[in-house]
Protein backbone atom coordinates (compact mmCIF):
# COMPACT_ATOMS: atom_id res chain seq x y z
CA UNK A 1 0.00 0.00 0.00
CA UNK A 2 1.51 3.28 -1.23
CA UNK A 3 1.01 6.65 0.28
CA UNK A 4 -0.31 9.28 -2.06
CA UNK A 5 1.85 12.33 -2.38
CA UNK A 6 0.34 15.80 -2.37
CA UNK A 7 1.36 16.24 -6.03
CA UNK A 8 -0.60 13.15 -7.07
CA UNK A 9 -3.69 14.27 -5.16
CA UNK A 10 -3.54 17.74 -6.77
CA UNK A 11 -2.98 16.20 -10.20
CA UNK A 12 -5.96 13.83 -9.72
CA UNK A 13 -8.24 16.69 -8.53
CA UNK A 14 -7.11 18.87 -11.44
CA UNK A 15 -7.89 16.11 -13.96
CA UNK A 16 -11.34 15.53 -12.38
CA UNK A 17 -12.13 19.26 -12.49
CA UNK A 18 -10.99 19.51 -16.10
CA UNK A 19 -13.15 16.52 -17.13
CA UNK A 20 -16.17 17.99 -15.28
CA UNK A 21 -15.63 21.36 -16.97
CA UNK A 22 -15.37 19.82 -20.46
CA UNK A 23 -18.49 17.66 -19.97
CA UNK A 24 -20.46 20.61 -18.58
CA UNK A 25 -19.39 22.80 -21.50
CA UNK A 26 -20.42 20.17 -24.03
CA UNK A 27 -23.86 19.71 -22.45
CA UNK A 28 -24.68 23.34 -21.65
CA UNK A 29 -23.10 25.05 -24.66
CA UNK A 30 -25.43 26.32 -27.36
CA UNK A 31 -23.95 25.70 -30.75
CA UNK A 32 -24.83 27.59 -33.90
CA UNK A 33 -27.27 24.85 -34.89
CA UNK A 34 -29.22 25.17 -31.63
CA UNK A 35 -32.42 27.10 -32.33
CA UNK A 36 -33.85 27.39 -28.82
CA UNK A 37 -35.53 30.70 -28.08
CA UNK A 38 -34.97 32.55 -24.84
CA UNK A 39 -37.43 35.43 -25.37
CA UNK A 40 -40.81 34.51 -26.85
CA UNK A 41 -42.61 37.58 -25.50
CA UNK A 42 -43.27 38.82 -29.06
CA UNK A 43 -45.08 35.59 -30.07
CA UNK A 44 -48.24 35.47 -27.88
CA UNK A 45 -51.25 37.50 -28.99
CA UNK A 46 -54.26 37.44 -31.31
CA UNK A 47 -53.60 37.22 -35.04
CA UNK A 48 -56.39 38.29 -37.40
CA UNK A 49 -56.49 37.11 -40.97
CA UNK A 50 -58.06 34.56 -43.22
CA UNK A 51 -57.80 30.85 -43.72
CA UNK A 52 -58.13 29.03 -46.99
CA UNK A 53 -59.04 25.37 -47.31
CA UNK A 54 -57.24 23.26 -49.89
CA UNK A 55 -59.28 20.08 -50.28
CA UNK A 56 -58.21 17.24 -52.58
CA UNK A 57 -60.64 16.66 -55.48
CA UNK A 58 -61.37 13.06 -54.49
CA UNK A 59 -62.44 14.29 -51.04
CA UNK A 60 -64.58 17.11 -52.51
CA UNK A 61 -66.57 14.53 -54.49
CA UNK A 62 -67.45 12.71 -51.28
CA UNK A 63 -69.00 15.81 -49.63
CA UNK A 64 -72.75 16.05 -50.19
CA UNK A 65 -74.68 19.37 -50.27
CA UNK A 66 -76.96 20.21 -47.34
CA UNK A 67 -80.79 20.34 -47.52
CA UNK A 68 -80.68 23.76 -49.24
CA UNK A 69 -78.34 22.45 -51.93
CA UNK A 70 -75.34 24.41 -50.58
CA UNK A 71 -71.97 22.74 -50.22
CA UNK A 72 -70.48 22.82 -46.70
CA UNK A 73 -67.11 23.59 -48.30
CA UNK A 74 -66.54 27.38 -48.35
CA UNK A 75 -65.93 29.00 -51.76
CA UNK A 76 -63.19 31.37 -50.66
CA UNK A 77 -61.07 32.43 -47.73
CA UNK A 78 -62.65 32.36 -44.26
CA UNK A 79 -62.00 35.31 -41.94
CA UNK A 80 -60.75 34.06 -38.57
CA UNK A 81 -58.55 34.81 -35.58
CA UNK A 82 -55.86 32.69 -33.96
CA UNK A 83 -54.67 33.20 -30.42
CA UNK A 84 -51.24 32.11 -29.29
CA UNK A 85 -50.92 32.03 -25.51
CA UNK A 86 -49.13 30.35 -22.63
CA UNK A 87 -51.08 27.64 -20.80
CA UNK A 88 -50.82 26.80 -17.09
CA UNK A 89 -47.78 24.56 -17.82
CA UNK A 90 -45.90 27.52 -19.37
CA UNK A 91 -46.24 25.95 -22.86
CA UNK A 92 -47.45 27.87 -25.90
CA UNK A 93 -50.74 26.84 -27.50
CA UNK A 94 -52.67 28.00 -30.57
CA UNK A 95 -56.44 28.10 -30.74
CA UNK A 96 -59.22 29.61 -32.85
CA UNK A 97 -61.03 32.64 -31.44
CA UNK A 98 -64.67 33.58 -32.17
CA UNK A 99 -65.11 30.82 -34.76
CA UNK A 100 -68.15 28.58 -35.12
CA UNK A 101 -67.31 25.07 -36.27
CA UNK A 102 -69.20 23.88 -39.40
CA UNK A 103 -70.67 20.77 -37.73
CA UNK A 104 -72.52 20.45 -34.43
CA UNK A 105 -70.40 18.60 -31.86
CA UNK A 106 -67.13 19.39 -33.65
CA UNK A 107 -64.55 21.00 -31.38
CA UNK A 108 -61.01 22.15 -32.10
CA UNK A 109 -58.87 21.78 -29.00
CA UNK A 110 -55.92 24.14 -28.43
CA UNK A 111 -52.83 22.70 -30.07
CA UNK A 112 -49.31 22.55 -28.77
CA UNK A 113 -46.84 24.99 -30.27
CA UNK A 114 -43.06 24.66 -30.25
CA UNK A 115 -41.08 27.77 -31.14
CA UNK A 116 -37.60 28.09 -32.61
CA UNK A 117 -35.91 31.08 -34.17
CA UNK A 118 -34.35 31.76 -37.55
CA UNK A 119 -32.79 35.21 -37.48
CA UNK A 120 -35.59 37.65 -36.63
CA UNK A 121 -38.37 35.17 -37.52
CA UNK A 122 -40.04 32.74 -35.11
CA UNK A 123 -40.76 29.26 -36.48
CA UNK A 124 -43.82 27.48 -35.08
CA UNK A 125 -44.75 23.81 -35.22
CA UNK A 126 -47.12 21.58 -33.34
CA UNK A 127 -50.06 19.21 -33.39
CA UNK A 128 -53.56 18.88 -32.01
CA UNK A 129 -56.92 17.14 -32.31
CA UNK A 130 -60.33 17.93 -33.75
CA UNK A 131 -63.00 16.24 -31.64
CA UNK A 132 -66.01 14.94 -33.56
CA UNK A 133 -68.09 14.29 -30.44
CA UNK A 134 -69.03 10.62 -30.10
CA UNK A 135 -67.65 9.86 -33.59
CA UNK A 136 -64.01 10.14 -32.49
CA UNK A 137 -61.38 12.67 -33.45
CA UNK A 138 -59.01 13.69 -36.23
CA UNK A 139 -55.41 14.72 -35.71
CA UNK A 140 -53.77 17.75 -37.28
CA UNK A 141 -50.33 19.27 -37.58
CA UNK A 142 -49.26 22.85 -38.19
CA UNK A 143 -46.10 24.71 -39.02
CA UNK A 144 -45.49 28.33 -39.82
CA UNK A 145 -43.52 31.48 -39.32
CA UNK A 146 -43.98 34.82 -37.58
CA UNK A 147 -42.01 37.70 -39.08
CA UNK A 148 -42.55 41.02 -37.35
CA UNK A 149 -46.32 41.09 -36.79
CA UNK A 150 -47.19 38.89 -39.80
CA UNK A 151 -47.96 35.19 -39.48
CA UNK A 152 -48.18 32.43 -42.07
CA UNK A 153 -49.35 29.03 -40.85
CA UNK A 154 -49.89 25.81 -42.81
CA UNK A 155 -51.97 23.13 -41.15
CA UNK A 156 -53.20 19.71 -42.20
CA UNK A 157 -56.20 17.92 -40.71
CA UNK A 158 -55.76 14.24 -41.49
CA UNK A 159 -58.75 12.18 -42.62
CA UNK A 160 -56.44 9.19 -43.05
CA UNK A 161 -53.34 9.72 -40.85
CA UNK A 162 -50.30 10.96 -42.82
CA UNK A 163 -52.03 9.99 -46.10
CA UNK A 164 -55.12 12.06 -46.85
CA UNK A 165 -55.87 15.40 -45.33
CA UNK A 166 -57.34 18.85 -45.74
CA UNK A 167 -54.73 21.58 -45.89
CA UNK A 168 -55.49 24.89 -44.20
CA UNK A 169 -53.41 27.99 -44.96
CA UNK A 170 -53.70 30.95 -42.58
CA UNK A 171 -52.24 34.37 -43.30
CA UNK A 172 -52.70 37.25 -40.90
CA UNK A 173 -51.19 39.86 -38.65
CA UNK A 174 -51.06 40.53 -34.93
CA UNK A 175 -53.86 42.82 -33.82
Amino acid sequence: YKKFSMKRILFFCSVCLMITFVINTMVACRSCGDKRVDDISKVPGIYEGQAELQIPENLKKMVKPDSTGKSPIPDGPIPCKLEIKENENKELTIELVDFKMPMKGMELTPSSCRVSQEGEAFVLEGEGKVSLGTKGSLSYEHEGKIEGTDIHLDGTVYIIPKLLGVKIVFDGAKS
